[in-house]
């Protein structure tokens, strides 16, 4: 998925260091999850080959995907039996996850990959996974930079004598948890990396704790309330949208704007003429009257003034039912052969949850199974305290 291993092959070989003094680690993504335990025994081999070794130290399962996950995991055991991985790993497993996992396993995972830092500090998933002797491995510890100006942080940098980066990821080392910065900046991994030879004191360890707050917990579960899909007139999935908002999940519409592709249609180009507005404002202000929260990208200023300029008009009843329209039959075909390998994403909040997993079923009706049997009919649903991306077609 990140494309990099034969670029890391290729760097290992030309440094010289011995294969033993490396520590490689990589994970099976989330399609070759889905498509079952032979494409990941072929990704396995294809990251020892582009890496140029004949074993790997870490490989981890990226996401719990449901219903595939386990095999995937189960896959993974059976390599390293045959002394192609050394450790086994998982990422972005809840506590539910990882039980359902060792229902089935016989080898626990050395680690779970999950976004820790000072500001999402989840102490109950974090101390179910430790009391079963699962190491926590945290990737966004820098927060993206995005915190380096906060008060608090400032501060203990400050008092320290250290940079705001080296202050964040210090409160990582200190917890016990594994870190991994990024950085593609030789000064920043630099920076990055010094942070094993000083210490924060119990008083700045809670300053820094403290900064996880009941608010920042529910930011953190509001932001997989909403589901992110593609949504714009020629993709219209009535029965996934009405399915998502009868259970209080919002949609978040991508390629609202259909990157531009849509902007000669008759009926687009008609509408933009008769309202005096723009395709994309016309494409826009669709999304907009549906209900849907609007985000259009582009790295032009006058495109941006454009594309915000949907909110002092207003289509007529008959346009949008238009513009609904032109979703065809053809249309969610082609969504569904496009997004058939994609699986729902399960997400690790704070402590104990009821999972709802999302199956795939032969109409590519996306249907909710907990406690249930594999394939029986029970009703789509959300828990408050489980949310998801759900990236599947329901029938349309």
């Amino acid at each position: 998925f990140y494309g990099n291993e034969e670029e890391v092959g290729a760097a290992i070989r030309d440094s010289g260091i011995p294969r033993e003094e490396l520590y490689l680690a990589s994970k099976v993504w989330t399609d070759n999850i889905f498509q079952g335990r032979t494409a990941v025994r072929t990704q396995v081999e294809k990251t020892l080959a582009d890496l140029g070794t004949n074993y790997i130290d870490l490989y981890c399962v990226h996401w719990p995907v449901p219903g595939k996950h386990v095999d995937a995991y189960l896959e993974l055991e059976a390599c390293q039996r045959e002394g192609l991985i050394r450790s086994l790993g998982v990422s972005n497993y809840a506590l539910e996850d990882y039980t359902e996992l060792m229902e089935h396993a016989t080898i626990k995972p050395v680690i779970n990959q999950i976004e820790v830092n000072p500001f999402l500090y989840r102490k109950n998933t974090l101390t179910f996974f430790e009391s079963q002797g699962v190491k926590i491995q945290s990737y966004r510890a820098l927060r993206d930079g995005k915190a380096f100006d906060h008060p608090v942080v400032v501060q203990v940098a400050t008092a320290a004598g250290k940079t705001p980066a080296q202050v964040l990821g210090r409160w990582c080392v200190q917890k016990g948890f594994i870190y991994i910065p990024k950085s593609v900046k030789r000064e920043r991994m630099e920076e990055n990396a010094a942070v094993f030879d000083w210490t924060l004191d119990a008083t700045q360890m809670a300053k820094l704790d403290s900064l996880t707050s009941e608010a920042h917990l529910a930011t953190f579960k509001e932001l997989y309330r909403n589901n992110q899909i593609e949504v714009n007139p020629f993709l219209y999935r009535k029965r996934t949208i009405a399915a998502l908002e009868n259970d209080g999940v919002r949609i978040q519409a991508y390629r609202a704007l259909r990157d531009g592709k849509a902007f000669t249609h008759p009926a687009v180009a008609e509408l933009a003429a008769r309202y005096g507005k723009s395709p994309a404002q016309i494409l826009g202000r669709w999304c907009v009257q549906k209900g849907f929260i609007y985000i259009p990208k582009s790295v032009q200023r006058k495109r941006m003034v454009e594309n915000k300029e949907v909110f002092d008009f207003e289509l007529a009843a008959e346009d949008v039912e238009r513009l609904d329209g032109l979703t065809t039959g053809a249309a969610i075909e082609t969504f569904r052969d496009l997004y058939r390998k994609c699986v729902n994403r399960d997400t690790p909040l704070d402590g104990t949850m009821d999972g709802v997993k999302m199956d795939i079923t032969e109409d590519d009706s996306v249907l909710a199974s907990g406690s249930v049997d594999p394939g029986s009919s029970v009703p789509f649903g959300l828990p408050e305290r489980r949310q998801s991306w759900i990236w599947y077609a329901l029938a349309p």
